[in-house]
């Protein structure tokens, strides 16, 4: 069973941020006040992401998958954030080189078993170049849908 649940609510087209840390204030305020996360979630993926950082190079288009603890995690699901200029992260597999990103896919795991299975889903999708090109030329939230349920 996939562990995928992407939701139309969870879907962003067209994001402007001028940072990292304007994406987490806003992305984090979301899911405050949809109750997805706990108080404190906010410090938490700032600091992982300092000290682990989520920007992946896939080639032509690079993504970031950010996600913190799951113990300030009320559900799992994950966000789709397209964006509209790209943001700069660090990556995961060189943390001295920085990614550019127009896709963020942020998890949120309320287990700590959800975890590898749920990245093992997504990393087999991500690694596909046309798959992020469907993403980042979605005109809607229902063709971003249709790129992750195919």
């Amino acid at each position: 069973m996939s562990l995928i649940k992407l939701e139309e609510k969870n879907i962003f087209l067209n994001q402007s941020f001028s940072n990292q840390e304007e994406y987490f204030q806003k992305i984090t305020e979301k899911l405050m006040t949809e109750n997805m996360v706990k108080e404190g979630y906010l410090e938490s993926i700032t600091k992982r992401e300092t000290t682990y950082p989520t920007g992946l190079y896939i080639g032509e288009r690079s993504i970031a998958i950010p996600h913190t603890d799951y113990q300030l995690s009320n559900v799992t699901a994950i966000l789709v954030s397209v964006l509209k200029d790209s943001l700069h992260f660090h990556r995961m597999d060189d943390p001295e080189e920085m990614v550019s990103v127009n896709v963020i896919i942020h998890l949120l795991f309320d287990s700590p078993d959800k975890q590898p299975q749920l990245l093992k889903e997504l990393m087999s999708k991500v690694t596909n170049q046309d798959f992020l090109q469907a993403i980042m030329e979605a005109k809607s939230k229902t063709e971003v849908l249709t790129a992750f349920n195919q």
